[in-house]
């Protein structure tokens, strides 16, 4: 029987693979952004001198060009969003900038707040979330590190690795694969989940 999808199983993408991917999906935006402006010049000129139905139809192309280009954007950023979590990644630049936006400061204490959200829900000092399905007896049996996480975000002196960071999110938001959301993976795969955000955590000096 497969294991079900979870963040503590997820799959790794090739960074060579992924690199290729992410500039055949740079060459299509850069492609179809240059088309869509093309045809929509060429189209309203048409208009202009009074080749309506022909001029129409060219800027109904170049609705298609920008209709392709938003999707081919929104892939990348998708994938790029993905390679965050694979520390192999690191290697492609705007894989390693999206990691460093996930440990600025501020992205740290809107992540600690989260965590302390939820421990406060589990606790019933919070109201819970009436679309949540969060399973709050696994919060509570790891109150102390899921506390622990918290406090070192919000520090300037603890460092966090984007990788980690990313983990977190995804154990505090994505339902399906969240052991802490979904009853169906094990209960174990909390502490393995938060396992892997702790050993990312360092205190510096």
């Amino acid at each position: 029987m497969a294991e079900r999808a979870s963040i503590v199983h997820d799959q790794a993408v090739d960074p060579f693979l992924a690199r290729l991917a992410l500039e055949r999906l740079h060459g299509r935006i850069r492609e179809a952004r240059f088309g869509s402006a093309a045809a929509a010049v060429l189209g309203v000129a048409l208009v202009v001198v009074g080749n309506r139905p022909f001029g129409g139809a060219v800027l109904a192309g170049s609705v298609t060009g920008a209709l392709i280009m938003l999707y081919a954007r929104s892939d990348r950023v998708a994938l790029i969003a993905r390679l965050v979590h694979q520390r192999s990644a690191y290697g492609i630049d705007e894989v390693r900038v999206a990691a460093e936006r996930r440990v600025t400061m501020e992205a740290r204490v809107v992540l600690a707040r989260s965590v302390v959200r939820l421990v406060l829900e589990a606790d019933g000092w919070e109201p819970a979330s009436p679309s949540a399905t969060t399973c709050y007896s696994r919060v509570r049996e790891h109150r102390a590190a899921f506390i622990a996480i918290a406090f070192h975000l919000s520090r300037s002196e603890s460092t966090v690795h984007p990788s980690c960071a990313a983990l977190l999110g995804r154990l505090l938001t994505e339902f399906v694969v969240s052991p802490i959301h979904n009853e169906l993976l094990p209960a174990g795969q909390v502490q393995i989940a938060l396992g892997r955000i702790q050993a990312g955590i360092r205190e510096r000096g």
